[in-house]
């Protein structure tokens, strides 16, 4: 049977209260600490249980501030494409300006902070929200953790060959087959943010890099790959618009981030 594609339809925020008007929302037994995003043309709120969300998640937008450039870049009823979602705080911000936000993230507690981030400012139903890796094939992969808080990075779906806290199996999707779900008929813009992982997304994203549906990557790279994700992406149509090294007057050590465009 034909699988169902999915639309996303705009729909107004239907209540302002966090705890659910209806009762059937959030209750202060299982609500965390709350903290606004640092987004300063909306009020947008993000549950805060541990440093890193605190130090780092809450304060997405003053630590990149090219990415949220670009979301606010982005036309109206656009597709934007969050790969390597963590918490949530670029989605919340292309869903204010009125994208069609999919995110995807493998990390168990990045992906129940991700939704309940959603929930919290109402927009859940908006979203298209995958627990899922990306890679060349449809497969079964190990997701290796480093640290299983939420926000927490630098955990990587790799043979790693070296002993981590935790590993778990995560269903593995080629970028291409998940698009095929999103009919609607818009420009797709592409977060991409993966701590190493970029050539294992790339390998399964052939078909979507060349099609002229996709107009814009904004990518962190390591350094290690950068020359050679600046290449493929040439390959492809998708030139090197701006690139950022430095934040707050300080060079970024180990990675780099590049915004990239279909001229």
């Amino acid at each position: 049977m034909a699988q169902e594609s999915i639309v996303l339809e705009s729909k107004e925020m239907y209540g302002t209260d966090v705890l659910g008007s209806s009762g059937q929302g959030f209750n202060l037994e299982t609500l965390a600490p709350v903290a606004p995003l640092d987004y300063p043309k909306l009020k947008l709120l993000m549950e805060v249980s541990n440093p890193i969300e605190q130090q780092w998640r809450i304060k997405s937008c003053d630590k990149e501030p090219w990415t949220v450039a670009f979301i606010e870049s982005c036309p109206p009823g656009s597709w934007f494409i969050d790969i390597g979602a963590s918490t949530g705080p670029y989605t919340l911000v292309a869903i204010a300006n009125k994208l069609n936000a999919v995110a995807i993230e493998p990390s168990f507690e990045s992906y129940r902070r991700l939704c309940r981030n959603l929930a919290l400012n109402q927009m859940l139903d908006q979203a298209i929200v995958f627990c899922i890796g990306l890679g060349r094939d449809f497969s079964l992969e190990w997701m290796n953790y480093f640290d299983i808080r939420a926000g927490a990075g630098s955990n990587r779906i790799a043979n790693l060959g070296k002993k981590t806290w935790h590993r778990q199996l995560v269903p593995i999707w080629p970028l291409d087959s998940l698009v095929q779900l999103l009919t609607q008929d818009a420009p797709i813009y592409v977060k991409l943010d993966v701590d190493g992982d970029e050539d294992a997304v790339l390998a399964g994203a052939n078909n979507l890099l060349h099609s002229p549906q996709l107009q814009g990557i904004i990518s962190e790279m390591p350094i290690s790959l950068e020359q050679s994700m600046i290449d493929r992406f040439k390959e492809c149509g998708l030139t090197l618009v701006n690139r950022f090294d430095q934040r707050a007057g300080q060079k970024i050590q180990g990675v780099c981030y590049g915004e990239f465009r279909r001229l």
